[in-house]
């Protein structure tokens, strides 16, 4: 939860750099006050140093920078002001120039200049709720247009964008396929794209233009999504291809999984004094695993985190990851199964380094239905099942360990909510006294 407050109050604030390298009396302002924002006025007040590894905005383009950061950077307008323009950034769902410049990278974009929502660049975020900001807030928002993103009345930008260096955190419903880009490709609907071709250039043009042809069911595989100028409503004009400079090389799959489970690994925390605890637990079926998750509900971000304990609490391994994005919308179902697959990674991981040949684990989240389709079920999960990668990952390592697991559904508590803790608790509770009534069915 504090990892998504934090990647939260990157949009709230409109910055990319660490909120803790801030200077509070600069951009503290911008943010509403709680207790993420004290830390950070304790900080910057006695020079004290965070840092950590979370997820946050980022520059798109060369040259590209955040809009709030260029308006502190200047200097020239008031708290109020700023307050004013972060209002507007937030209603228009915007973070960095590249958001409000055409594709060319060389002009402040309609849709910024007339107070617009661009319709045709859907953002991956869930911003902040925000009215619509009023005359005075457009005011202090074209200032800042004209006296620090320009320089100038024209609204040109210098030095201009330069290349796509990664994707931006929005889609656009146009495509274009390099090997034929004589068609743009508009999406209207999962089935539906309107096909425009490539008009002729006259001698001085310098952009393509293209007029409606036909539609289609589908666009040819491997379209790139492009950036279009409306301008002219019926002759669409491409303006940029979205093509990210230096994409990662895949020429060792293996190399590279064994990469990202490093990574997953540093993120887990396994004892390294009574570990002989834990695994006589396992082996004697008395371990228990709890998970919990939780979704931003501005960012769309995902956490997850797990406990592997032994009945008695005192030997445990845990860990905490980012929930990444898949085959289905990020929401609390997804997020709880990742927690799911971390225990059976780190129970998988337990396993080849400890040979344990044989045990159980009772697994625990309060999401019935991840439950249910993660451990339930011996078939694998169809492609138009939820989250299905992660069922299938989580299948795999069920068949790969000489584990049994067992599963069941905690219960919320009133007072406290979803805490690992109380949960472990309850579950050692419940697992005593099952573990009781079978012995006296033995003595039966």
């Amino acid at each position: 939860m504090i990892q998504l407050n934090i990647e939260s109050m990157h949009l709230l604030i409109g910055v990319n750099q660490p909120i803790f390298s801030l200077d509070y009396s600069k951009c503290g302002h911008l943010a509403e006050r709680g207790w993420i924002t004290h830390i950070w006025e304790i900080c910057d007040q006695y020079k004290i140093s965070i840092d950590g590894q979370y997820e946050q905005p980022t520059i798109a383009r060369a040259n590209d920078s955040a809009l709030m950061e260029l308006l502190v950077k200047a200097d020239i307008h008031d708290d109020k002001d700023l307050r004013s323009i972060n209002k507007c950034r937030i209603y228009l769902e915007v973070q960095n120039m590249s958001d409000i410049t055409y594709g060319s990278g060389t002009k402040i974009a309609h849709c910024a200049l007339h107070h617009i929502k661009d319709p045709e660049r859907i953002s991956k975020y869930k911003w902040p709720k925000q009215l619509k900001p009023t005359k005075n807030d457009w005011n202090a928002w074209d200032d800042a247009i004209k006296n620090v993103w320009t320089n100038n009345e024209t609204y040109h930008i210098q030095p201009k964008l330069g290349k796509w260096i990664q994707q931006p955190h929005f889609n656009t419903p146009w495509y274009i396929d390099q090997q034929n880009p004589r068609f743009l490709y508009y999406k209207t609907s999962e089935m539906n794209y309107n096909v425009y071709v490539r008009k002729k250039m006259q001698r001085r043009q310098k952009q393509y233009k293209y007029k409606w042809s036909h539609t289609v069911n589908h666009p040819p595989l491997h379209c790139d999504q492009a950036i279009i100028n409306r301008n002219d409503p019926y002759l669409p004009m491409l303006e940029s291809i979205i093509i990210p400079i230096d994409p990662p090389q895949s020429s060792n799959n293996a190399t590279i999984l064994e990469h990202q489970i490093d990574v997953f690994m540093q993120h887990i925390d396994i004892p390294t004094s009574d570990i002989e605890k834990l695994i006589h637990a396992i082996e004697k079926g008395t371990a228990i695993a709890v998970t919990d998750a939780s979704v931003s509900p501005y960012t769309g971000v995902g956490a997850s985190s797990f406990v592997i304990t032994t009945p008695d609490l005192q030997t445990s391994s845990s860990g905490s990851h980012g929930v990444p994005k898949g085959s289905a919308p990020m929401d609390s179902y997804r997020a709880e199964l990742y927690g799911i697959f971390s225990i059976m990674m780190t129970l998988q991981h337990l396993v080849t380094t400890h040979d344990i040949q044989k045990g159980s684990v009772l697994v625990a989240c309060d999401n019935k239905a991840a439950l249910n389709n993660a451990f339930a079920y011996n078939d694998r999960a169809s492609l138009n099942q939820g989250s299905f990668d992660i069922l299938w990952a989580i299948q795999n390592i069920r068949k790969s360990i000489p584990l049994q697991i067992q599963h069941q559904k905690c219960k919320r508590s009133s007072r406290q909510n979803r805490q690992t803790t109380h949960q472990t608790r309850n579950l050692k509770l419940y697992h005593g006294q099952e573990s009781r009534r079978n012995e006296r069915i033995h003595r039966k």
